[in-house]
């Protein structure tokens, strides 16, 4: 299946899904590319979105020139997903994550790019997030420990 320019849109939904707040309110986003840790705020946001939006257009021409518009956060910010982060599916982003990759991957310059690295953080970051997921063990001794029980219904 060839590559496809993902919408700003999908751009935007992992931009928001990396504003997820955490349990812990001292917990943020961050994510290591060139041996420098990068945390979320309004300005890494910005310039992310436009890495990303590079990337996957790169991936989609062979690496010609990219001629859109930069990605401003200013178009985020104006958005349901922006305004109302919590409203966000989890599982959606995770797949949001999964098409950028699927549609970004095939670059030349995709292996270590700070794309990859801030897609494989947001990934860990929103399976942290999920409900149940601090709960479940983290050493399972017996098969009954994951089994998922009638109030948690199965996902």
């Amino acid at each position: 299946m060839s590559a496809y320019e993902v919408s700003r849109a999908h751009i935007d939904v992992l931009i928001a899904g990396a504003y997820q707040q955490a349990p812990r309110s001292d917990d943020r986003f961050s994510w290591r590319h060139d041996d420098r840790w990068h945390h979320i705020s309004l300005g890494e946001a910005t310039r992310i979105g436009g890495v990303l939006t590079r990337m996957n257009h790169a991936a989609v021409t062979g690496g010609t020139g990219f001629t859109g518009m930069p990605y401003r956060l200013d178009d985020l910010m104006g958005t349901s997903c922006w305004k109302e982060p919590r409203a966000l599916s989890l599982v959606a982003v995770l797949k949001a994550i999964d098409g950028y990759e699927h549609n970004s991957d095939r670059c030349a310059g995709w292996a270590g790019s700070e794309a990859e690295a801030f897609c494989r953080s947001l990934r860990l970051w929103i399976i942290r997030l999920l409900p149940g997921y601090d709960a479940a063990p983290w050493r399972i001794t017996d098969p009954a420990q994951a089994a998922v029980r009638a109030a948690e219904g199965a996902r």
